[in-house]
C-alpha cells in the first residue's frame, strides 16, 4: 500500500510539475506594461480572466506542436494554469505541495471561467483551504454558490445602477417640433408604446390621416 501511496504521489506531483511549467512558459509571451498593439498584428488576449496577465494570442501555437494537441486545448491549457497562478494562489502552493490533483484545479476554474476577481479571491480564502477537509463534491458545490451569490449581488448592483439613470429629456423646439428623450424601465416602456399605439388608433377612427408613426 505503501507504495501504491508513493506512486500516486510521484503521479501528481508530475503532473503538477508539468501543468506549472505551462505557466513559466505563458511567461515568455506576456506584455507586462500592456502596450498598445499594432492593428494587425498579434495581439494580447486574457484568456485567464482579471487578475490575470494578457499573453500573446499565438503562443499557444507553440504549446499545441510541442505537445501534440488542438490549439483550443493549447490556449485551455494556458488559460487555467495562468488562472490558478493568478487567480488562486493558495490552490497553486496545494499544486506545488502535491497535495491537490491538477485535474480537480482545471475544474476549480472552469467553473469559475466567468467569476470576477473579488469572487476568485473569496473562494481562495473560504474554499481552498478546506479542499483536504472536504469531499470533491462538497467543495464544488461551495464554489458554485460562491459564484452564484457573487453573480446575482453584481446583477442587483448593475439593475439599480439602470434604474438610477432614467430621465426624460425634452430638447429645444424648432419649426415646430420638440424631440423628446428618455431612459425609462423595461416595463414602463412596454405600457408606454402599449398607450401610445392606442392613441394612435383612437385618432385614426376620428378621422386623422396622417401616418401611424405621426398619429
Amino acid at each position: 500500500i505503501a507504495t501504491i501511496h508513493e506512486a500516486r504521489r510521484e503521479r501528481w506531483a508530475a503532473a503538477a510539475r508539468e501543468f506549472m511549467a505551462v505557466a513559466a512558459f505563458a511567461d515568455h509571451y506576456l506584455d507586462p506594461d500592456e502596450t498598445p498593439m499594432v492593428p494587425g498584428t498579434e495581439r494580447m488576449l486574457h484568456w485567464a480572466g482579471e487578475g490575470a496577465p494578457a499573453v500573446a494570442e499565438f503562443c499557444s501555437l507553440e504549446l499545441m506542436a510541442a505537445l501534440r494537441i488542438s490549439d483550443a486545448a493549447a490556449i485551455t491549457l494556458i488559460r487555467d494554469s495562468l488562472a490558478v497562478r493568478h487567480r488562486f494562489p493558495n490552490l497553486w502552493r496545494l499544486l506545488a505541495a502535491g497535495e491537490v490533483e491538477v485535474w480537480r484545479a482545471r475544474d476549480i476554474i472552469t467553473l469559475t471561467s466567468q467569476a470576477t476577481l473579488a469572487t476568485c479571491t473569496r473562494i481562495n480564502t473560504q474554499v481552498i483551504p478546506r479542499l483536504g477537509q472536504l469531499g470533491w463534491r462538497s467543495a464544488t458545490e461551495w464554489i458554485k454558490a460562491i459564484v452564484l451569490e457573487d453573480a446575482g449581488e453584481r446583477a442587483a448592483t448593475e439593475h439599480e445602477k439602470a434604474l438610477a439613470s432614467r430621465r426624460v429629456t425634452i430638447g429645444e423646439s424648432h419649426l415646430g417640433v420638440t424631440t423628446i428623450d428618455a431612459v425609462i424601465g423595461a416595463a414602463d416602456a412596454v405600457f408606454l408604446d402599449a398607450q401610445l399605439n392606442r392613441l394612435a388608433h383612437i385618432l385614426a377612427e376620428g378621422g386623422k390621416t396622417d401616418t401611424h408613426d405621426v398619429r
